[in-house]
C-alpha cells in the first residue's frame, strides 16, 4: 500500500509541475521560425517577403507603381526595403499598430512616417495589409500570395 501511495504521490506531483509550465501560445513566421511566444497576430503575418504597387490617401487616391519594391520584414526586427539597392529600418508591433524607427543614415522615400496602423484583408489566393498612417492620411498597400506556411498563422507548419 505504501508504494502505491508514493507512486501516485509522485504521479501527482509530475502532473501539478507539467501544467504550471508557461502555455503561451507561440507565433511562427511565413518561413516556419518561431517569432515570440506572446500571441500578436500582426507580428506573426508581416515577417516575410511583400510586394507594394501601390499607396493612396483616406480619401481614396490611389497611385499604382511601374515597379514595385520589395518589403522584407525580418524576425529579427529589421525592415528591408528592396528598390536596387537595400534600405533597412527596425520595426515593432503592439497590438494593431506597426512602428517603424527611422535611420537618419538610410535616406529612403518609404515609410517616412514612424507609426502605422494594420489593417488586413485576404482571399482565397493573396493577403493584402494596408499600412495606414495616421498624421498623414495616407496608406501604404502590402501584399503576399499565400502559401502553406502562411495560411495558419499562429501554427507550425508540417
Amino acid at each position: 500500500m505504501k508504494r502505491e501511495t508514493k507512486i501516485l504521490i509522485i504521479t501527482l506531483m509530475i502532473s501539478l509541475v507539467a501544467c504550471s509550465q508557461d502555455k503561451k501560445p507561440k507565433i511562427y513566421s511565413s518561413n516556419n521560425q518561431m517569432v515570440s511566444n506572446k500571441y500578436n497576430p500582426f507580428e506573426a503575418l508581416l515577417i516575410g517577403q511583400w510586394t507594394m504597387c501601390a499607396e493612396g490617401t483616406e480619401d481614396g487616391l490611389i497611385i499604382h507603381y511601374n515597379v514595385c519594391p520589395k518589403i522584407e520584414f525580418n524576425a529579427n526586427g529589421t525592415l528591408d526595403v528592396i528598390t536596387g539597392e537595400i534600405r533597412t529600418q527596425k520595426w515593432t508591433v503592439k497590438n494593431d499598430t506597426l512602428y517603424i524607427a527611422l535611420n537618419p543614415d538610410t535616406t529612403s522615400n518609404w515609410f517616412t512616417g514612424r507609426k502605422y496602423l494594420l489593417v488586413k484583408s485576404e482571399d482565397a489566393n493573396s493577403i493584402e495589409v494596408k499600412l495606414k498612417q495616421p498624421e498623414t492620411k495616407g496608406i501604404y498597400y502590402l501584399s503576399k500570395e499565400k502559401t502553406k506556411l502562411n495560411i495558419g498563422l499562429g501554427q507550425k507548419a508540417n
